[in-house]
């Protein structure tokens, strides 16, 4: 009989980062768990798993409709009472999951962890999305009765949001809470709007996210292949977006004048590359397509550096209270770690070898001369241009202006469509309409 059972909605063979560091924890701490989750299919996690409880669920994930049949099914499924359940959001059914498991098992003690404030979306904005809100008195009154019971805290009212509902309650009922960084859990706990900070420390836990041993980056093989004459830099990502960007690495790269900057190799791995284009160093940048994540790991060990940057907050947040995850399998991995960073995060506090500021690119600049000095291309006479900025960002606006433009005229064909439909509809009528009259005189 297993002791646990780890809740995690999605979980490997799925690459979603929270099932990943899930499968991760439960790897690093050697021992047998069950799993529920949504996900079919074999991992690389599985010889510490028992058993797995697969749920299908027909809704969008973390809606409320989904919540509860997530909910539903599973506490149909699971009929072993455990000694410790754990959850992590995303997603938010986890913890919705684990609370009830709770309530039925009190003596169960219940770790929950957060990736990231749920109340409080990347901007720092209230997440109110009217989608989210909770139509259920029933499942209010049961959880408010269990609030009276706990003590001195303020009821839920029906219409909730799931984003404040759950974090409130995972606050309140789970034994163990787990941060993945300071900034985190001080930022979330001091603009939630009950002031449960002294309820909530007492219990909880900073914990970044893990590494795997070192033979797991080594299960799956990467092609990749590299120039051994270069200084073969990558970038591990998904998206290239607004809030997590690189732009700081092409405003140095295109601004340095070094004798020995073409033995410079950047490899993006990345989903999306337009704003990739139109770059005067794009001879020095490779874009392929994400790998899974065991390939991924493999891939890690064949570059010289790996490349990690912050959430961009500053607009946003007092502290930036992001920790990439991709950062802890850099760190099992035995290649040197780059990383841009905002002042005062959790990643600019670690020590890595090569870090510069993501608001200042001349210091991207210094590193990328260190990078070359460390490994013996020197140039003493090297420049750095200081229009290159300027150059730049004219080009991404005009990027910009072009997708708006190209989505408004998008919009306006289909606008046109629908009318022509109307149109063709009102002709049918009137036909139908002619041929009834025609068929009524007949």
């Amino acid at each position: 009989m297993t002791t646990e059972l780890v809740i995690s909605y999605y979980f490997p063979p799925s690459d979603n980062i929270s099932g990943i560091v899930l499968s991760k924890r439960i790897i690093n701490n050697n021992k047998q768990v069950d799993v529920i989750t949504t996900s079919h299919g074999e991992s690389f996690v599985d010889e510490y798993v028992k058993n797995r409880f697969v749920v299908d669920i027909n809704h969008p994930k973390d809606s409320p409709k989904a919540i509860f049949e997530f909910i539903d099914k599973a506490m149909d499924i699971i009929d072993n009472e455990y000694e410790s359940v754990v959850s992590r959001s995303w997603e938010m059914s986890n913890h919705f999951l684990a609370l009830e498991y709770k309530f039925k098992n009190p003596d169960t003690y219940w770790k929950a962890e957060f990736s990231d404030p749920l109340l409080h979306d990347i901007d720092n904005k209230i997440n109110t999305k009217k989608k989210h809100k909770i139509d259920d008195e029933e499942f209010f009154s049961h959880v408010n009765r269990e609030i009276q019971d706990l003590g001195d805290f303020p009821l839920l009212e029906n219409l909730s949001s799931t984003f404040f509902t759950i974090e409130y309650l995972t606050f309140l009922f789970a034994d163990e809470i787990v941060f993945t960084n300071a900034n985190q859990r001080d930022l979330m706990l001091k603009q939630f709007p009950i002031d449960l900070t002294d309820y909530v420390f007492k219990k909880s836990t900073i914990s970044p996210h893990p590494s795997l041993p070192g033979q797991y980056y080594h299960k799956s093989k990467s092609d990749v292949e590299l120039d051994s004459e270069c200084i073969n830099i990558a970038y591990f990502g998904e998206w290239y977006y607004g809030k997590r960007h690189f732009e700081s690495i092409f405003y140095a790269l295109d601004s340095l004048n070094h004798k020995f900057k073409d033995k410079i190799r950047f490899y993006i791995f990345i989903s999306n590359e337009k704003l990739l284009n139109d770059l005067k160093v794009s001879d020095n940048i490779i874009v392929k397509k994400p790998l899974d994540y065991l390939t991924f790991l493999n891939a890690t060990t064949k570059f010289d550096i790996l490349l990690v940057n912050d959430l961009s907050t500053k607009d946003s947040w007092q502290l930036n209270p992001y920790l990439p995850s991709k950062v802890s399998d850099y760190m099992g991995s035995t290649s040197d770690i780059w990383a841009i960073t905002e002042k005062g995060s959790s990643l600019d506090l670690m020590d890595l070898k090569y870090k510069s500021d993501i608001y200042d690119y001349s210091t991207s600049a210094d590193v990328l001369v260190q990078i070359l000095e460390d490994r013996g291309f020197v140039d003493n006479e090297y420049t750095l241009n200081d229009d290159y900025y300027v150059k730049r960002l004219t080009y991404l606006n005009e990027l910009l202006e072009k997708s708006y433009n190209k989505n408004e005229n998008l919009k306006k064909e289909n606008r046109q469509m629908k009318n022509k439909i109307r149109e063709l509809s009102s002709q049918d009528k009137k036909i139908i309409k002619t041929f009834k009259n025609i068929k009524n005189k007949l």
